[in-house]
This record gives structure tokens, sequence and C-alpha cells, in this order.
């Protein structure tokens, strides 16, 4: 086994979603304001994501209630860690948002 490291590509092929593994660009760790970004766009996608599920009777209230609680607490963590106060979210070069 090879200790490059590897990511994880997805790409659609054939209308179906395939991941394929690449050599890692660098073993640098993610810089925490990127995580910070990175968990705020999940947020705001969770919470759309979220609202459809329930109109459509596929998700309870309480189910996404708790799961958007969890998810804000990590946002709020990785803020601590990373320094930046609470509130209206950082300004991100958003991939894919």
């Amino acid at each position: 086994m090879s200790n490059i490291p590897v990511r994880a590509a997805f790409q659609i092929e054939a209308g179906r979603l395939e991941m394929h593994a690449f050599p890692a660009v660098s073993d640098a760790p993610v810089p925490v304001l990127r995580m910070v970004q990175c968990a705020e766009r999940e947020l705001r996608r969770r919470r759309r994501w979220y609202s459809n599920r329930v109109m459509a009777g596929r998700m309870s209230v309480a189910e996404a209630m708790s799961e958007i609680w969890e998810m804000e607490g990590i946002v709020d963590t990785l803020r601590d860690v990373a320094g930046c106060p609470t509130g209206p979210e950082i300004n991100s070069p958003a991939v894919g948002d």
C-alpha cells in the first residue's frame, strides 16, 4: 500500500455519481478559516434541504431542528478555533453554492 495521500473526486458519468481517487495536491492541513467557510455553506444547504424534506413529509420537524442545531454547533466551534466573531457568515469564494 502506498503512502501517497489520496483525495476523492466526484463526477457524473452515464447519469451516475462516480468517485475517483487521485493523488492529493498537498499534505498541508486545511486552514481553519476554510473549514469555517465550508461548514457555513453546508449549514445553508442543510437548512434548504431539510425544509424541503419536512414539507414533503420525509423528515420530522424535530429531526430537522436537531440536525441544524448540531451543524450550528460545528460552525460555532470552528469559529471559536479560528478566532472569528459569531454572527454573519464569513464571505467566502463559495464553490458550487
